[in-house]
């Protein structure tokens, strides 16, 4: 489908780094991504992100989350770009922590079984 292809698209820019416009760094880890992506995901970051008129929102924006787990950050970010969420028991509690702390409510209220997005759990 159509929407498939374009997150597909914009996931592979974001793995090459094309027109990425922001850097998360977690733990000393750096993260490429696009803030429209960032925005539209996460409350959050359209908290930290969006513009007022007289601010220029065209530079790279470094960003520090070292409160919150790169494994669990990862897996969250893979989604943004996805819409698919993969939950193990090994990084359940660190992907809910920063689902949480991103204020990704869909996510920490357990919209999974809703099947509004893709989740595959592992044990």
């Amino acid at each position: 489908s159509y929407c498939y292809q374009l997150l597909q698209e914009l996931n592979e820019q974001r793995q090459q780094g094309i027109l990425c416009d922001v850097n998360i760094v977690v733990k000393g880890q750096v993260f490429k991504a696009h803030k429209n992506i960032l925005v539209a995901g996460s409350r959050y970051f359209k908290t930290l992100y969006c513009c007022t008129p007289n601010e220029s929102c065209d530079q790279v924006t470094v960003t520090h989350l070292d409160v919150v787990a790169v494994q669990g950050f990862t897996v969250i970010l893979d989604f943004m770009y996805s819409g698919h969420l993969v939950l193990t028991s090994q990084n359940v509690i660190e992907v809910m922590s920063v689902a949480s702390y991103l204020q990704m409510t869909e996510i920490v209220q357990g919209c999974p079984s809703s099947g509004s997005f893709q989740v595959e759990l592992f044990v």
